[in-house]
Protein backbone atom coordinates (compact mmCIF):
# COMPACT_ATOMS: atom_id res chain seq x y z
CA UNK A 1 0.00 0.00 0.00
CA UNK A 2 2.76 2.52 0.89
CA UNK A 3 4.88 1.46 -2.04
CA UNK A 4 1.76 2.04 -4.60
CA UNK A 5 0.78 5.50 -2.87
CA UNK A 6 4.20 6.90 -2.96
CA UNK A 7 4.46 5.60 -6.81
CA UNK A 8 1.23 7.37 -7.58
CA UNK A 9 2.58 10.80 -5.53
CA UNK A 10 5.88 10.59 -7.52
CA UNK A 11 5.45 9.74 -11.18
CA UNK A 12 8.09 9.50 -13.53
CA UNK A 13 8.05 8.39 -17.26
CA UNK A 14 10.49 6.03 -18.93
CA UNK A 15 14.18 5.74 -18.50
CA UNK A 16 13.48 8.52 -15.91
CA UNK A 17 12.20 6.62 -13.19
CA UNK A 18 15.30 7.65 -10.82
CA UNK A 19 12.74 8.16 -7.12
CA UNK A 20 10.69 4.77 -7.92
CA UNK A 21 13.69 2.93 -8.92
CA UNK A 22 15.33 4.12 -5.72
CA UNK A 23 12.44 3.25 -3.46
CA UNK A 24 11.96 -0.03 -4.60
CA UNK A 25 14.98 -1.22 -4.11
CA UNK A 26 15.61 0.31 -0.77
CA UNK A 27 12.57 -2.01 -0.52
CA UNK A 28 14.29 -4.98 -1.64
CA UNK A 29 17.15 -4.31 0.16
CA UNK A 30 14.44 -4.41 3.26
CA UNK A 31 13.88 -8.10 2.87
CA UNK A 32 17.55 -8.82 3.15
CA UNK A 33 18.49 -9.47 -0.91
CA UNK A 34 21.32 -7.97 -2.81
CA UNK A 35 19.98 -5.24 -5.23
CA UNK A 36 21.58 -4.92 -8.61
CA UNK A 37 20.73 -1.43 -10.02
CA UNK A 38 22.34 -0.20 -13.37
CA UNK A 39 23.05 3.37 -15.31
CA UNK A 40 19.42 3.62 -16.15
CA UNK A 41 16.34 3.05 -13.56
CA UNK A 42 15.35 -0.07 -12.98
CA UNK A 43 16.64 -3.11 -10.48
CA UNK A 44 17.17 -6.52 -9.58
CA UNK A 45 17.43 -9.09 -6.83
CA UNK A 46 17.63 -12.61 -6.98
CA UNK A 47 16.59 -14.38 -3.87
CA UNK A 48 18.40 -18.56 -4.25
CA UNK A 49 16.40 -21.30 -1.90
CA UNK A 50 19.72 -23.43 -2.02
CA UNK A 51 17.74 -25.87 -4.21
CA UNK A 52 18.39 -26.78 -7.59
CA UNK A 53 14.73 -25.61 -9.86
CA UNK A 54 13.65 -23.50 -12.15
CA UNK A 55 13.90 -19.52 -12.03
CA UNK A 56 11.02 -17.55 -11.76
CA UNK A 57 10.60 -13.43 -12.40
CA UNK A 58 8.08 -11.26 -11.04
CA UNK A 59 8.02 -8.06 -12.31
CA UNK A 60 6.47 -4.58 -12.00
CA UNK A 61 6.90 -1.57 -13.90
CA UNK A 62 8.03 1.84 -12.93
CA UNK A 63 6.73 4.14 -15.11
CA UNK A 64 4.23 6.84 -15.66
CA UNK A 65 1.77 8.56 -18.56
CA UNK A 66 1.88 12.37 -19.71
CA UNK A 67 -1.73 13.78 -19.54
CA UNK A 68 -1.72 17.19 -18.68
CA UNK A 69 -4.97 17.60 -18.03
CA UNK A 70 -5.64 14.63 -15.39
CA UNK A 71 -6.33 16.27 -12.03
CA UNK A 72 -3.30 14.39 -10.45
CA UNK A 73 -0.81 14.80 -12.65
CA UNK A 74 2.42 16.77 -11.46
CA UNK A 75 4.05 20.25 -13.01
CA UNK A 76 5.37 17.79 -15.88
CA UNK A 77 1.76 16.56 -16.78
CA UNK A 78 3.16 12.90 -14.97
CA UNK A 79 0.47 10.78 -14.33
CA UNK A 80 -0.18 7.14 -13.34
CA UNK A 81 -2.95 6.77 -15.67
CA UNK A 82 -2.20 3.27 -16.45
CA UNK A 83 -1.74 1.99 -12.62
CA UNK A 84 1.86 1.04 -13.12
CA UNK A 85 2.15 2.26 -9.54
CA UNK A 86 0.12 -1.05 -8.45
CA UNK A 87 2.34 -3.08 -10.35
CA UNK A 88 5.66 -2.51 -8.61
CA UNK A 89 3.93 -2.69 -5.24
CA UNK A 90 2.18 -6.04 -6.28
CA UNK A 91 5.89 -7.44 -7.06
CA UNK A 92 7.07 -6.23 -3.48
CA UNK A 93 3.72 -7.87 -1.97
CA UNK A 94 4.32 -11.06 -3.69
CA UNK A 95 8.21 -10.88 -2.57
CA UNK A 96 6.93 -10.18 1.05
CA UNK A 97 4.71 -13.13 0.77
CA UNK A 98 7.03 -15.60 -0.15
CA UNK A 99 9.96 -14.73 1.56
CA UNK A 100 8.55 -13.50 5.28
CA UNK A 101 6.36 -16.83 5.48
CA UNK A 102 7.60 -20.45 5.96
CA UNK A 103 6.83 -20.64 2.30
CA UNK A 104 9.85 -19.80 1.09
CA UNK A 105 11.31 -23.41 2.29
CA UNK A 106 8.99 -25.29 0.71
CA UNK A 107 10.01 -24.13 -2.63
CA UNK A 108 12.93 -24.82 -5.14
CA UNK A 109 15.06 -23.01 -7.81
CA UNK A 110 15.44 -19.18 -7.99
CA UNK A 111 13.02 -15.95 -7.31
CA UNK A 112 13.79 -13.22 -9.41
CA UNK A 113 12.50 -9.92 -8.58
CA UNK A 114 12.71 -7.17 -11.05
CA UNK A 115 11.34 -3.64 -11.54
CA UNK A 116 11.94 -2.59 -14.38
CA UNK A 117 11.44 0.93 -16.61
CA UNK A 118 9.82 2.18 -19.79
CA UNK A 119 6.73 0.24 -20.88
CA UNK A 120 5.17 3.08 -21.92
CA UNK A 121 6.12 3.99 -26.16
CA UNK A 122 6.55 7.90 -25.71
CA UNK A 123 8.86 10.44 -25.53
CA UNK A 124 10.65 8.72 -28.59
CA UNK A 125 12.49 11.92 -29.35
CA UNK A 126 14.33 11.46 -25.48
CA UNK A 127 15.05 7.74 -26.11
CA UNK A 128 16.58 7.80 -29.32
CA UNK A 129 19.05 9.97 -28.04
CA UNK A 130 19.64 7.95 -25.16
CA UNK A 131 20.06 5.06 -27.95
CA UNK A 132 22.31 7.26 -29.97
CA UNK A 133 24.60 7.76 -27.03
CA UNK A 134 24.62 4.35 -26.61
CA UNK A 135 22.97 4.47 -22.45
CA UNK A 136 20.44 2.04 -23.76
CA UNK A 137 19.98 -0.44 -26.87
CA UNK A 138 15.92 -0.24 -27.24
CA UNK A 139 12.87 1.89 -26.57
CA UNK A 140 11.33 -0.57 -23.92
CA UNK A 141 12.68 -1.81 -20.31
CA UNK A 142 12.09 -5.48 -20.77
CA UNK A 143 13.80 -5.76 -24.60
CA UNK A 144 16.59 -3.58 -22.47
CA UNK A 145 16.68 -5.35 -19.58
CA UNK A 146 16.99 -8.82 -21.59
CA UNK A 147 20.12 -7.22 -23.51
CA UNK A 148 21.47 -6.51 -20.55
CA UNK A 149 21.13 -10.24 -19.43
CA UNK A 150 18.48 -9.68 -16.44
CA UNK A 151 16.42 -12.51 -17.52
CA UNK A 152 19.45 -14.84 -18.15
CA UNK A 153 18.55 -18.33 -16.40
CA UNK A 154 15.12 -17.40 -15.80
CA UNK A 155 12.56 -20.08 -16.91
CA UNK A 156 9.20 -18.34 -16.38
CA UNK A 157 7.70 -14.48 -16.29
CA UNK A 158 5.07 -12.65 -14.67
CA UNK A 159 3.71 -9.95 -13.64
CA UNK A 160 0.56 -7.77 -13.27
CA UNK A 161 -1.19 -4.53 -14.76
CA UNK A 162 -4.23 -2.55 -13.20
CA UNK A 163 -8.00 -2.84 -14.90
CA UNK A 164 -11.15 -1.65 -14.92
CA UNK A 165 -13.25 -3.19 -11.99
CA UNK A 166 -15.17 -5.89 -12.63
CA UNK A 167 -17.95 -7.52 -10.06
CA UNK A 168 -17.56 -10.69 -10.81
CA UNK A 169 -13.92 -10.59 -11.05
CA UNK A 170 -10.86 -9.46 -8.92
CA UNK A 171 -8.01 -11.18 -11.19
CA UNK A 172 -8.10 -12.42 -14.65
CA UNK A 173 -5.34 -12.91 -17.36
CA UNK A 174 -4.40 -10.73 -20.25
CA UNK A 175 -4.41 -12.88 -23.73
CA UNK A 176 -2.57 -12.76 -27.28
CA UNK A 177 -1.60 -8.99 -28.07
CA UNK A 178 -0.13 -7.14 -31.33
CA UNK A 179 3.82 -6.44 -31.68
CA UNK A 180 4.46 -3.09 -33.41
CA UNK A 181 7.38 -1.40 -34.92
CA UNK A 182 7.20 2.29 -35.17
CA UNK A 183 8.19 4.69 -38.21
CA UNK A 184 9.02 8.17 -38.93
CA UNK A 185 8.31 9.61 -42.47
CA UNK A 186 9.85 13.21 -44.06
CA UNK A 187 9.24 14.15 -46.89
CA UNK A 188 11.10 16.80 -48.52
CA UNK A 189 9.97 18.97 -51.51
CA UNK A 190 10.66 22.75 -52.64
CA UNK A 191 9.10 25.82 -51.25
CA UNK A 192 7.98 28.59 -53.27
CA UNK A 193 5.53 31.57 -52.66
CA UNK A 194 2.11 30.03 -52.36
CA UNK A 195 0.55 31.87 -55.74
CA UNK A 196 2.94 30.28 -57.89
CA UNK A 197 2.76 26.66 -56.57
CA UNK A 198 4.06 25.51 -60.36
CA UNK A 199 7.82 26.90 -58.90
CA UNK A 200 7.87 24.15 -56.47
CA UNK A 201 7.38 20.58 -54.93
CA UNK A 202 3.99 20.34 -51.97
CA UNK A 203 6.04 17.61 -49.51
CA UNK A 204 2.29 18.09 -47.76
CA UNK A 205 0.60 16.84 -50.84
CA UNK A 206 3.10 14.08 -50.65
CA UNK A 207 2.39 13.22 -47.18
CA UNK A 208 -1.92 13.41 -48.27
CA UNK A 209 -1.29 10.86 -50.65
CA UNK A 210 1.12 8.98 -48.94
CA UNK A 211 -2.14 8.66 -46.29
CA UNK A 212 -4.56 7.54 -48.71
CA UNK A 213 -2.25 4.84 -50.07
CA UNK A 214 -2.13 3.43 -46.94
CA UNK A 215 -5.73 3.78 -46.25
CA UNK A 216 -5.75 2.21 -49.90
CA UNK A 217 -4.35 -0.96 -49.10
CA UNK A 218 -5.83 -1.73 -45.69
CA UNK A 219 -8.36 -4.03 -47.88
CA UNK A 220 -5.05 -6.36 -48.70
CA UNK A 221 -4.74 -6.79 -44.45
CA UNK A 222 -6.21 -10.20 -43.39
CA UNK A 223 -8.22 -10.35 -40.45
CA UNK A 224 -6.47 -13.11 -38.85
CA UNK A 225 -3.52 -11.02 -38.54
CA UNK A 226 -4.54 -8.01 -36.60
CA UNK A 227 -2.79 -4.93 -38.58
CA UNK A 228 -3.31 -1.94 -36.76
CA UNK A 229 -2.04 1.43 -38.60
CA UNK A 230 -2.74 4.35 -37.01
CA UNK A 231 -0.66 7.60 -38.62
CA UNK A 232 -0.41 10.78 -37.62
CA UNK A 233 0.86 14.46 -38.81
CA UNK A 234 3.63 16.14 -37.04
CA UNK A 235 4.23 18.68 -39.69
CA UNK A 236 2.49 20.03 -42.38
CA UNK A 237 4.27 23.38 -43.19
CA UNK A 238 5.22 26.57 -41.38
CA UNK A 239 2.86 29.59 -43.30
CA UNK A 240 -0.02 29.66 -45.17
CA UNK A 241 1.12 31.70 -47.78
CA UNK A 242 4.65 28.66 -48.65
CA UNK A 243 4.23 26.13 -50.41
CA UNK A 244 5.44 23.44 -47.58
CA UNK A 245 9.02 22.05 -48.36
CA UNK A 246 8.99 19.45 -45.48
CA UNK A 247 6.32 17.12 -43.85
CA UNK A 248 6.58 14.84 -41.30
CA UNK A 249 4.05 11.61 -40.35
CA UNK A 250 4.30 9.37 -37.28
CA UNK A 251 2.51 5.37 -37.08
CA UNK A 252 2.88 2.36 -35.32
CA UNK A 253 2.28 -0.88 -37.47
CA UNK A 254 0.90 -3.24 -35.19
CA UNK A 255 0.21 -7.34 -36.00
CA UNK A 256 -0.58 -10.17 -34.32
CA UNK A 257 2.66 -12.05 -35.61
CA UNK A 258 5.99 -11.15 -36.19
CA UNK A 259 4.89 -12.32 -39.08
CA UNK A 260 2.77 -10.07 -40.09
CA UNK A 261 4.47 -7.55 -39.02
CA UNK A 262 7.33 -7.55 -41.41
CA UNK A 263 5.53 -7.78 -43.96
CA UNK A 264 2.30 -4.97 -43.12
CA UNK A 265 5.79 -2.74 -42.64
CA UNK A 266 6.92 -3.61 -46.01
CA UNK A 267 3.63 -2.56 -47.49
CA UNK A 268 3.21 0.62 -45.56
CA UNK A 269 6.41 1.70 -46.56
CA UNK A 270 5.65 1.13 -50.50
CA UNK A 271 2.45 3.45 -50.03
CA UNK A 272 4.13 6.17 -48.28
CA UNK A 273 6.96 6.09 -50.80
CA UNK A 274 4.12 6.06 -53.36
CA UNK A 275 3.28 9.92 -52.55
CA UNK A 276 6.79 10.77 -52.66
CA UNK A 277 7.43 9.30 -56.14
CA UNK A 278 3.52 11.07 -56.97
CA UNK A 279 4.94 14.41 -55.99
CA UNK A 280 8.87 14.13 -56.93
CA UNK A 281 9.49 14.60 -53.00
CA UNK A 282 12.35 12.72 -51.08
CA UNK A 283 11.02 10.71 -48.60
CA UNK A 284 12.99 9.52 -45.17
CA UNK A 285 11.75 7.17 -43.49
CA UNK A 286 12.89 6.02 -39.99
CA UNK A 287 12.01 3.01 -38.32
CA UNK A 288 12.15 2.22 -35.09
CA UNK A 289 12.03 -1.53 -33.02
CA UNK A 290 9.26 -1.68 -31.01
CA UNK A 291 7.36 -4.56 -29.40
CA UNK A 292 6.67 -8.01 -30.11
CA UNK A 293 3.44 -10.05 -30.25
CA UNK A 294 2.76 -11.81 -27.01
CA UNK A 295 1.92 -15.37 -26.94
CA UNK A 296 0.25 -17.60 -24.59
CA UNK A 297 1.57 -20.59 -22.91
CA UNK A 298 -1.63 -23.04 -22.29
CA UNK A 299 -0.30 -24.99 -19.68
CA UNK A 300 0.52 -21.83 -17.79
CA UNK A 301 -3.15 -20.66 -18.54
CA UNK A 302 -4.12 -24.04 -16.89
CA UNK A 303 -2.47 -23.58 -13.99
CA UNK A 304 -3.16 -19.66 -13.12
CA UNK A 305 -6.94 -20.69 -13.89
CA UNK A 306 -7.10 -23.16 -10.89
CA UNK A 307 -5.07 -20.96 -9.00
CA UNK A 308 -6.68 -17.32 -8.96
CA UNK A 309 -10.13 -18.36 -7.60
CA UNK A 310 -8.85 -20.52 -4.59
CA UNK A 311 -7.22 -17.11 -3.88
CA UNK A 312 -9.42 -14.29 -4.83
CA UNK A 313 -13.03 -16.48 -4.40
CA UNK A 314 -14.52 -15.50 -7.78
CA UNK A 315 -13.79 -17.12 -11.29
CA UNK A 316 -11.15 -16.20 -13.68
CA UNK A 317 -10.83 -15.59 -16.94
CA UNK A 318 -8.80 -15.27 -20.13
CA UNK A 319 -9.14 -11.96 -22.28
CA UNK A 320 -9.43 -12.06 -25.67
CA UNK A 321 -6.69 -11.07 -28.29
CA UNK A 322 -5.41 -7.54 -27.26
CA UNK A 323 -4.56 -5.50 -30.33
CA UNK A 324 -2.40 -2.87 -28.66
CA UNK A 325 1.04 -3.81 -27.64
CA UNK A 326 3.29 -4.41 -24.55
CA UNK A 327 7.07 -5.10 -24.39
CA UNK A 328 5.67 -8.23 -22.49
CA UNK A 329 5.63 -9.65 -25.95
CA UNK A 330 9.18 -9.47 -26.02
CA UNK A 331 9.61 -11.69 -23.00
CA UNK A 332 6.72 -14.05 -24.62
CA UNK A 333 8.96 -14.70 -27.75
CA UNK A 334 11.92 -16.92 -25.13
CA UNK A 335 9.79 -17.91 -22.03
CA UNK A 336 6.12 -18.65 -20.53
CA UNK A 337 4.99 -15.44 -19.30
CA UNK A 338 1.68 -14.19 -17.60
CA UNK A 339 0.27 -10.52 -17.00
CA UNK A 340 -2.74 -10.71 -14.72
CA UNK A 341 -5.36 -7.91 -14.63
CA UNK A 342 -6.09 -7.21 -11.37
CA UNK A 343 -9.81 -4.53 -11.07
CA UNK A 344 -10.37 -1.85 -9.25
CA UNK A 345 -10.01 1.17 -11.33
CA UNK A 346 -12.61 3.43 -12.76
CA UNK A 347 -12.23 5.65 -15.96
CA UNK A 348 -10.54 5.04 -19.22
CA UNK A 349 -7.18 4.26 -19.33
CA UNK A 350 -4.63 6.61 -20.39
CA UNK A 351 -7.12 9.38 -20.31
CA UNK A 352 -7.69 12.58 -17.52
CA UNK A 353 -10.62 10.02 -15.87
CA UNK A 354 -8.43 7.25 -14.51
CA UNK A 355 -8.62 6.72 -10.81
CA UNK A 356 -8.34 3.84 -8.30
CA UNK A 357 -11.42 4.85 -5.93
CA UNK A 358 -9.95 4.98 -2.37
CA UNK A 359 -12.34 2.08 -1.70
CA UNK A 360 -11.17 -0.37 -4.33
CA UNK A 361 -7.33 0.37 -3.08
CA UNK A 362 -6.25 -2.07 -0.58
CA UNK A 363 -7.88 -5.07 -2.82
CA UNK A 364 -6.42 -3.73 -5.96
CA UNK A 365 -2.61 -2.87 -4.49
CA UNK A 366 -2.85 -6.18 -2.84
CA UNK A 367 -4.96 -8.87 -5.02
CA UNK A 368 -1.99 -8.97 -7.34
CA UNK A 369 0.78 -9.39 -4.78
CA UNK A 370 -1.39 -12.73 -3.54
CA UNK A 371 -1.96 -13.94 -6.68
CA UNK A 372 1.64 -14.04 -8.22
CA UNK A 373 2.67 -15.50 -4.84
CA UNK A 374 0.51 -18.42 -4.76
CA UNK A 375 1.56 -19.02 -8.90
CA UNK A 376 4.86 -19.01 -7.91
CA UNK A 377 4.20 -21.51 -5.11
CA UNK A 378 2.27 -23.56 -6.89
CA UNK A 379 5.37 -23.60 -10.00
CA UNK A 380 8.23 -24.20 -7.59
CA UNK A 381 6.70 -26.46 -4.75
CA UNK A 382 7.41 -30.41 -5.60
CA UNK A 383 10.76 -29.90 -6.78
CA UNK A 384 9.67 -27.32 -9.50
CA UNK A 385 7.49 -30.03 -11.19
CA UNK A 386 4.66 -27.49 -12.51
CA UNK A 387 7.49 -24.92 -13.49
CA UNK A 388 8.91 -27.44 -15.46
CA UNK A 389 5.96 -28.79 -17.16
CA UNK A 390 5.14 -25.30 -18.16
CA UNK A 391 8.57 -25.02 -19.53
CA UNK A 392 8.84 -28.04 -21.26
CA UNK A 393 5.41 -27.47 -23.15
CA UNK A 394 6.09 -24.29 -24.67
CA UNK A 395 7.53 -23.39 -28.13
CA UNK A 396 8.74 -20.37 -27.95
CA UNK A 397 9.43 -17.40 -31.19
CA UNK A 398 13.09 -17.47 -30.58
CA UNK A 399 15.95 -19.84 -29.19
CA UNK A 400 17.75 -17.37 -27.23
CA UNK A 401 17.92 -13.92 -26.61
CA UNK A 402 20.86 -12.98 -29.33
CA UNK A 403 18.33 -14.91 -31.73
CA UNK A 404 15.59 -12.08 -30.19
CA UNK A 405 18.29 -9.28 -30.66
CA UNK A 406 19.12 -10.26 -33.80
CA UNK A 407 15.71 -9.55 -35.54
CA UNK A 408 14.77 -6.70 -33.06
CA UNK A 409 18.06 -4.82 -33.99
CA UNK A 410 16.94 -5.00 -38.00
CA UNK A 411 14.05 -2.86 -37.56
CA UNK A 412 15.90 -0.33 -36.64
CA UNK A 413 16.67 1.44 -40.07
CA UNK A 414 17.21 5.07 -42.06
CA UNK A 415 16.01 4.66 -45.35
CA UNK A 416 15.75 7.76 -48.03
CA UNK A 417 14.02 7.09 -51.42
CA UNK A 418 14.23 9.80 -54.40
CA UNK A 419 12.92 8.12 -57.28
CA UNK A 420 12.67 9.81 -60.14
CA UNK A 421 10.48 8.77 -63.35
CA UNK A 422 11.92 9.73 -67.01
Amino acid sequence: METAQYLWEHPETGYREALGSRHVADKLRALGLDVQEFDIPGCVAVYNTGKPGPNICIMGELDSLIIFDHPDCNEKGYVHACTHHMQTAAMLGAAYGLLKSDVKDKLCGKLTFVAVPAEECIELAFREELRKAGKIRYYGGKPEFLARGVFDGVDISMMCHGATHREDEDVWMSGTSNGMVGKIIHYTGLACHAASPHKGINALYAATLGLSAVNAIREKFEEKDYIRVHPIMTRGGDVVNAIPDHAELETYVRSASVKGMVAAAKAVDRAFVGGAVSMGCECRISTKAGYMPTTVSEEFTGLCMDVIPAVTGKKASLDPHETGSTDMGDISTIMPTMQFNVGGSVGAYHSKNLVVPECNRESMYLNGGRVMAAVTYELLKDGGKKANEVKAAYKPEFASPAEYMALADSFFSDKTYKIDIE
